[in-house]
């Protein structure tokens, strides 16, 4: 008659067999894996290295990447340049810092390019609505170029508004008209001049109770230009 033994160790030897089997292939992959690891850790941190010269030379971070980003993108170089067009279009039409087009690098003198320069700085100013002041960091011998470019910046405005269907600003010459001013100015607690606004018995309201200007306190105009 045959034994008769109870399962145990020794007793499944295909599944024990399959988890030497696997575990051997395991622990190389892992040692590859983490080699790898280690290599990628390195490398890391000599990236870094160099991303902390890069903002140490004063350049940022972010326009490298971008720059490296489109570097790496060859097949792209039309989409890219068409993103770059609506970029500068857009941000030269609403008067915002803008990147020099390319080509425009290559003046015939200095002059040349600080004449362009701050001719584009006086448009964009026009184009905001800023004052007809120029910087003090405008050389004196260009601050009537600025000027001029200015005012073409306000007639740009103007049709761009009168294009969409607005009035053009109907402000006195060299009188700021940007939202940061505006703000500002509601900020430090200006108003418009006007009458002094009556109560209802047809008397002036206490001093207390108005703001500079003549304004009840918490009647002044909603501009939703000025709610942030």
């Amino acid at each position: 008659m045959a034994e008769t033994r109870t399962p145990g160790v020794g007793h499944n030897v295909p599944r024990e067999a399959d988890i030497l089997a696997l575990m051997s292939e395991l622990r190389p992959a892992r040692d590859a894996v983490e080699a790898a690891q280690a290599i990628l850790k390195k490398a890391k941190q000599d990236e870094q290295v160099v991303r902390n010269k890069i903002e140490q030379h004063g350049f940022t971070l972010s326009i490298f990447d971008k720059a490296l980003k489109c570097e790496r993108e060859p097949t792209n170089r039309k989409g890219q340049q068409s993103q770059a067009d609506e970029e500068y279009l857009v941000f030269k039409t609403l008067g915002l810092p803008t990147a020099l087009v390319q080509g425009q690098l290559q003046f015939g003198s200095d002059e040349e390019r600080d004449s362009a320069y701050w001719g584009d700085q006086g448009f964009q100013a026009g184009i905001r609505g800023d004052k007809a002041e120029a910087p003090d960091v405008v050389p004196p011998h260009l601050i009537q170029h600025w000027l001029n470019r200015r005012a073409a910046g306000v007639e740009y405005s103007a049709w761009g508004k009168a294009e969409a269907g607005g009035k053009p600003d109907q402000r006195a010459e060299g009188e700021t008209s940007t939202i940061d001013s505006a703000r500002a100015a509601r900020d430090a607690g200006e108003d418009e001049p006007g009458a002094e606004v009556e109560d209802d018995e047809g008397a002036a309201p206490p001093a207390e109770e108005r703001t500079r200007g003549g304004r009840q306190r918490g009647a002044q105009a909603k501009d939703p230009l000025l709610q942030s």
